[in-house]
């Protein structure tokens, strides 16, 4: 970096109490994960390193975005993280952004369908990293969150699976 600017690196994410890595657009664990993370995914030291560590050193009670609650289904997206592309069960929470895992999963739990394809298209977000959200993923390794953008698609996937619950 040329000119370290700390809003550009990190932020709290106050909904859930998270700090966000803006460089890899993930959620940081808390404590010893803060420092690890910034020193040995983006090879912070010195006057950086200590700017992240004081910022968040400075909020207190932050969460663990591998455990904290996430936001509920159709919320406005999280600024920070990538939207992508994926698929929600219609019958279970199951989501995914591999349309192969979507149909290995309506093969695999029997789900009764009666026309179509069992699932459908939504935005997700996670607070995983990008090195776990791939599309290589064993299912269920992800926790995900429907978001919506305004786009009338999108809104009626989440309202198709608000009827479900």
């Amino acid at each position: 970096m040329a000119t370290f600017q700390l809003n550009e690196v990190i932020r709290l994410y106050e909904p859930c109490n998270i700090l966000l890595c803006l460089l890899c657009k993930a959620g940081i664990k808390p404590g010893n994960g803060t420092v690890s993370h910034f020193r040995n995914q983006h090879k912070f030291k010195g006057n950086e390193l200590q700017q992240v560590l004081t910022f968040a050193a400075s909020i207190q009670h932050l969460s663990d975005p591998a455990t904290v609650d996430l936001p509920q289904d159709g919320s406005v997206a999280i600024d920070g993280l990538p939207q992508l592309k994926g698929y929600s069960c219609m019958s279970c929470r199951y989501m995914t952004i591999n349309r192969d895992n979507a149909m290995a999963h309506q093969r695999t739990e029997a789900h009764t369908v009666v026309g179509g394809p069992g699932w459908t298209v939504v935005t997700l977000q996670s607070f995983d990293s990008g090195s776990t959200r791939g599309t290589g993923l064993s299912r269920g390794t992800v926790r995900w969150a429907i978001v919506w953008q305004g786009l009338l698609g999108d809104w009626q996937a989440v309202c198709e699976l608000a009827k479900r619950y």
